[in-house]
């Protein structure tokens, strides 16, 4: 209709006048007035519309993708607080256990540190007595060795040095022992007695070394014999000592610093 229109315009007499008058460049402008530019135009909003509507959807797209990227963010995060909440929770209870059983080592360190220092450990009257029996065993062979080197004229000094000695270094080792009763602080104490009874040992192998009726195996023989029953002998006081202060004997202490088992 339009085309018609357009038709009946160009054969109409007063435009073919115009158009005699004007020439080719009236028909041109009237053609990009009044239909090529209203065409272009049409067109060009038709494409800015289709890109509009283009861009307006991979918007939507995009809006819809970065919803559901924050959903599944969201979804991920509250998973992860869970996980690593138990995770820690775990932890917790296992570094408990742990710390538990840390302060159950460091109670029994502490405990064994003690028993292996025998300045601080408290000994039972029984381990008392095993170490008495003990220091007289080894006091025995000692004293019987210098004996000996004495008879062969291999040492000089006389028996009060040893017997000194021996009677010291026992005296000094069972002073490191903790005493198993209250009013008596070191085994030491309780054993004090053993050095009035080396007065007496003194004088007694004194005599058998000094003899000039007996020969060298006789003294040695002697020696020993007198050093065992002697040994035997202080044995059986220790224990007897030890039993009646467990049973609650009364202490009276030497003027030395020891204890009188009377």
């Amino acid at each position: 209709m339009l085309l018609q229109t357009f038709i009946d315009f160009l054969g109409n007499q007063a435009f073919i006048n115009f158009i005699s008058t004007f020439g080719l460049a009236v028909l041109l402008v009237i053609y990009f007035v009044l239909i090529r530019d209203p065409s272009r135009e049409k067109e060009t909003k038709k494409r800015e519309d289709n890109r509009d509507s283009y861009w307006q959807k991979k918007y939507d797209e995009l809006s819809k993708n970065y919803g559901d990227l924050n959903t599944n963010y969201h979804d991920l995060e509250q998973t992860l607080n869970k996980f690593w909440t138990k995770q820690y929770e775990k932890l917790e209870n296992e570094f408990d256990g742990l710390n538990k059983i840390y302060q159950e080592l460091e109670n029994n360190y502490q405990k064994l540190e003690n028993d292996l220092r025998p300045e601080t450990r408290k000994i039972t009257p029984p381990q008392s007595n095993k170490l008495s029996q003990i220091g007289l065993d080894r006091d025995l062979y000692k004293l019987y060795y210098y004996a000996c080197e004495k008879i062969d004229g291999r040492r000089a000094e006389d028996m009060n040095y040893f017997i000194e000695e021996v009677i010291r270094d026992t005296n000094t080792t069972w002073s490191e022992f903790v005493s198993p009763f209250p009013n008596i602080p070191r085994i030491g104490q309780l054993y004090d007695i053993y050095t009035n009874n080396g007065n007496k040992l003194k004088i007694e192998l004194e005599a058998i070394i000094g003899s000039d009726k007996l020969d060298n195996q006789v003294k040695k023989d002697q020696v020993l014999a007198k050093l065992m029953n002697n040994t035997v002998r202080m044995k059986s006081e220790f224990d007897n000592f030890v039993q009646r202060l467990t049973d609650g004997m009364q202490v009276k202490a030497f003027q030395d610093g020891g204890v009188n088992p009377n």
